[in-house]
């Protein structure tokens, strides 16, 4: 914040103010400061050490005369620290070519006129808000338009709104867009035109992509929002208000100077203090003032200020009473308190305050806060400093910067993190003393090739580096400068070494130039100083990164190991994270290595073990690469593996089922002492000495997944170890034996077979007359009938391919039979064999078919027969216009009625024969009224009748006696009958019928 004299902008109605303030993320991107004049914009360069002031341009060359407050303006810099784009009030400028520019989009010819009319408005700046898109960059804008307060002159209300406006620096210079942030925007009433309602601070998260941004707002609140490097937006947003709960004396009203610790640990508030809220009541009762500093702590990833834990790091004792009605700047405060600054270890918080004078006037102060003991330290400044900024500069040191840019009053604190005088406060001389706002002439330094003021060409001295590199490592300064022109050279490391070359010094490539060794890491900013022979020189800087080096170290439990047994490292490098994958090259030795990436834990090292197959003595190296840089870290001599014996184990199977006979064995024969096994289902461990053998068999009896243990004792005391897994499954019991519930004949031809299931089988093996036929997951089975004395049995097989013992069996009823004459038929059939209860009954069935037949008919009991009966007569045989009669029997279980057995399906075709009636009487007394003639065997039959005349007189199957409806005369017909037997034969009969009325 700069603090100036505000009592002549009392007067005003109308107060327009533009604040843009960025972000200082990037030290390198801060390396160039710009300040305003009303005829030049001045850069502070900290790429030269120390830093030089440069003329830009004169602002009357571009036809430019504004009048703003805008002191120090917004700088944008490559990641060399070259200047690219900076501001002046609300345009912004292309350091590359002047003559490229871009106009903010609210300057409105309304705002224009204002600027003629001279009334005042203020920009500061302090970098960029940097995004992942290259040559984006971010500004936020605050415009604020003040009134003078109609009821009360005493105040002044002020609309502040804010925008984030984007810029693209590639090629011409260009706003991209420019957005409103409502909600970190606010109406506000004060008593004076207080610039520090303006604050705003930033902050990068922890691990994240993301930056804390912190606006002050109306009154005592404040808004903490998130900033989005990769998109550039606006996120999230916390309300913080001070009112009354932050642990104050007196609720607050503007303390609203407020600044980050470097380390993002604190957050430090300064201003002023009231007693009353001066919204409601300063009209009518006044209010009291004092000036106060407090410091929060604040968890930089979750974005939380600690309002529990709050430190008083000063309040002053004086305090003004204002009466309602009375100005604030008349009256005031005695100290006006400015924004605080860290010094770069954050152990010191600075201040520039003004003290209100009783002669009139203020005079400035620089207040020195240690934050370990709260010590404060008052400092009188000479009164040039007056309405100064104070400022960190990126080269670790406090500058103290004036208004309107009165170059002559720029000071300097040297040591700003050591307490007290001996922080070298001391006036700095920039390279244009005297410049105090009016050209001035003379040969200055142009920011740009653009504006050239030379007398002769420029010769360029320059050096490129091979960044980045590692600490302790060699990096190479090729220089690149006109050697025809300068003859002497001297590099400044910036480390605190130098080192001079001359025309023949060459690099190992045969480059020219020099190499330095930089033991720590950080980031280096690199000065060439070239002369030429009249003894003029000139500067060029750039800035070398140096990494920190991986330091590859591991450790061991216990120098000795053993053959066969894996022999553990711990790793113990340190590495840091560079944003690119960690890879750990281990080589033990005895010609083989491992190469592990650890692409996510940077600062977790994973432990590592190597299994040694032969004895003896060897050295590890351990190389650790980061992506950047390599370490090597070697144990010479120091790991000894002594002779073991080789473990491993020989089973007859891994998976078996109950009872399962484990056959175990060792797999090689290294002599041991003696032999362990343990078969991991709790009984006993079986030792065995070397002459007893190594071979067992052991039985698991029950089902489960078992880890057989070997552990063999060698001669030297190594103790080797192998594992096996052993899978038990579920057997068959012992007395198991599959039940066949029934073996039957359905649909004529069809066998189906049935049997109980069993849990423990995966499929079942199916046997006919002991051939097996088929292995089936179903517990039944269907075949094509094919053999009448078919005998059917079923063996369940488990997961271990072990089959059963045989089931019951099924033997197939057969049905057999004769016809005696067409009256009688004769039936015999075989037992059913076997249920574990026997048969029950046997059931004779039957049904005719007709001559349109499907060939299943529907089977309808005719006898119940006992068990020991074999055969049987149906005196029912013939059944009228039906071709045959079809039999089976049925046997059902005792133990269950619904458990069943169908024979074969038995069908005894009737003779082919037809049965002609000699006369009949159709007189309609219901009595033979037609001649119907009737056949067995017949699929089909058509009768023809003949008068005597032998004329046909009816075709059909049965006559009524007439001819079209008309009754013939009694009397004698002749006819004749043509028809098919089943077998497809013909078949006719003749004769005569008489008609009877």
């Amino acid at each position: 914040m700069i603090l100036f004299d505000q009592i002549s902008f009392v007067k005003r109605t109308v107060f327009l103010i533009f604040i843009l303030i960025t972000l200082e993320i990037n030290a390198q991107n801060s390396n160039v400061w710009m300040m305003n004049t009303d005829f030049y914009d001045i850069s502070f360069d900290f790429n030269i050490e120390p830093p030089e002031l440069n003329v830009a341009q004169p602002i009357i060359d571009k036809g430019e005369k504004l009048s703003g407050e805008s002191s120090y303006p917004s700088s944008i810099c490559d990641t060399k620290g070259k200047l690219l784009v900076y501001s002046r009030e609300y345009i912004f400028y292309n350091a590359r070519s002047p003559y490229d520019s871009a106009v903010l989009p609210f300057a409105s010819d309304t705002f224009i006129q204002e600027i003629d009319q001279r009334v005042p408005f203020r920009f500061d700046y302090s970098g960029a808000l940097p995004t992942d898109r290259p040559d984006i960059y971010t500004v936020i804008i605050s415009v604020s338009f003040w009134f003078t307060n109609l009821k009360d002159t005493a105040f002044y209300t002020s609309k502040i709104t804010r925008y984030i406006v984007t810029l693209n620096i590639k090629d011409k210079l260009t706003i991209l867009k420019l957005e409103l942030l409502p909600y970190v925007s606010y109406t506000h009433l004060s008593s004076s035109l207080d610039y520090s309602n303006y604050n705003f601070q930033a902050l990068p998260q922890p691990n994240s992509n993301k930056i804390w941004l912190l606006f002050n707002g109306a009154k005592d609140s404040f808004f903490l929002v998130t900033y989005d490097k990769t998109n550039g937006l606006i996120g999230e947003r916390k309300t913080y208000r001070l009112l009354g709960y932050y642990g104050f004396r007196a609720p607050s009203i503007s303390l609203s100077s407020f600044a980050f610790s470097n380390n993002g640990k604190h957050l430090v508030l300064s201003g002023f203090s009231g007693n009353k809220d001066y919204l409601q009541k300063a009209s009518k009762e006044g209010y009291s003032l004092t000036n106060a500093c407090y410091q929060f702590n604040f968890d930089s990833e979750r974005g939380i200020i600690d309002t529990v834990n709050v430190r008083h790091l000063f309040e002053t004792n004086e305090t003004i009473t204002v009466k309602a009605g009375t100005q604030l700047e008349a009256v005031g405060p005695r100290y006006i308190i400015g924004k605080p600054v860290f010094s770069p270890n954050d152990s010191i918080i600075y201040i520039l305050a003004q003290e209100r004078m009783s002669s009139g006037g203020s005079h400035p102060l620089l207040f020195q806060i240690n934050l370990a003991d709260l010590r404060l330290e008052i400092y009188d400044l000479p009164d040039r400093h007056l309405n100064c900024d104070l400022k960190l500069g990126p080269n670790g040191m406090l500058y103290l910067l004036p208004y309107k840019t009165f170059l002559t009053n720029i000071s300097v604190i040297k040591r700003p993190n050591i307490f007290g005088p001996n922080c070298q406060f001391e006036n700095w001389t920039g390279t244009l003393d005297g410049l105090i706002g009016s050209p001035i002439a003379g040969t200055y330094t142009v920011l740009n090739s653009y504006w050239p003021n030379f007398s002769e060409p420029y010769k360029r001295a320059t050096f490129i580096s091979d960044d980045p590199k590692c600490s302790k490592a060699v990096a190479q300064f090729t220089n690149t400068s006109d050697s025809i022109h300068w003859e002497r050279y001297r590099f400044y490391f910036g480390d605190g070494d130098s080192a001079d070359m001359d025309d023949q010094t060459s690099l190992k490539d045969g480059a020219w130039g020099v190499e330095h060794i930089y033991k720590n890491p950080g980031k280096y900013f690199v000065k060439l100083r070239a002369c030429n022979a009249a003894g003029g020189w000139v500067w060029y800087s750039d800035s070398i990164t140096v990494l920190p080096s991986p330091v590859a170290k591991f450790s061991l439990t216990d120098t000795t190991g053993c053959q066969w047994i894996a022999y553990r490292f711990k790793n113990e490098s340190l590495v840091f994270p560079k944003g690119k994958a960690i890879s750990y090259h281990w080589q033990f030795g005895d010609n083989t290595d491992t190469l592990f990436d650890n692409n996510t834990a940077v600062f977790t090292h994973p432990p590592m073990q190597h299994t040694y197959t032969k004895n003896g003595i060897y050295t590890v190296t351990l190389i650790v690469n980061d992506g950047f840089c390599m370490d090597t870290f070697a144990l010479q001599n120091t790991v000894e593996i002594l002779a073991a014996p080789r473990p491993g184990i020989s089973v007859n199977s891994e998976r078996g089922c109950t009872p399962f006979e484990l056959k175990v064995d060792r797999k090689y024969t290294d002599a041991t002492d003696s032999l362990r096994w343990n078969f991991g289902d709790g009984s006993p461990v079986v030792t065995l000495r070397q002459a007893q053998g190594n071979a067992l068999t052991y039985t698991y009896n029950l089902p489960g997944n078992y880890l057989l243990s070997q552990t063999l004792f060698g001669s030297t005391g190594c103790i080797t170890t192998d594992t096996l897994a052993i899978k038990v499954e579920q057997g068959f019991d012992s007395d198991y034996i599959p039940e066949l519930i029934s073996a039957s004949i359905e649909n004529r031809n069809e066998v189906e077979v049935n049997w109980k299931e069993n849990p423990v089988a995966k499929e079942y093996n199916l046997y006919r007359n002991e051939t097996q036929v088929a292995t089936v997951s179903e517990i039944f089975y269907k075949e094509t009938y094919q053999t009448p004395a078919a005998t059917y049995t079923v063996r369940a097989v488990n997961v271990c391919n072990e089959e059963s013992r045989e089931s019951n069996p099924g033997r197939l009823i057969h049905l057999a039979g004769t016809q005696q004459e067409n009256n009688l038929a004769l039936v015999e059939w075989t037992a059913y064999e076997e249920w574990p209860q026997g048969v029950a009954s046997y059931i004779l069935e039957a049904y005719t078919e007709g001559p349109n037949s499907t060939g299943i008919g529907d089977f309808k009991a005719l006898n119940v027969l006992g068990t020991e009966i074999r055969n049987t007569e149906d005196p029912e045989y013939r059944q009228d216009m039906a071709a045959q009669k079809c039999y089976r029997i049925t046997a059902i279980s005792t133990s269950d009625q619904d458990i069943i057995s169908h024979s074969n399906t038995l069908c005894l075709p009737y003779t082919p024969v037809f049965f002609v009636p000699t006369a009949f009487s159709p007189n309609g007394d219901g009595l033979n009224d037609a001649f119907v003639p009737y056949s067995l065997g017949m699929s089909n039959f058509t009768m023809r009748i003949f008068n005597r005349w032998g004329e046909k007189i009816f075709e059909g199957q049965n006559w009524d006696g007439k001819i079209k409806e008309v009754t013939v005369m009694p009397g004698s017909y002749q006819y004749v009958i043509e028809g098919k037997t089943i077998e497809g034969l013909n078949l006719h009969a003749k004769g005569s019928v008489v008609l009877v009325r």
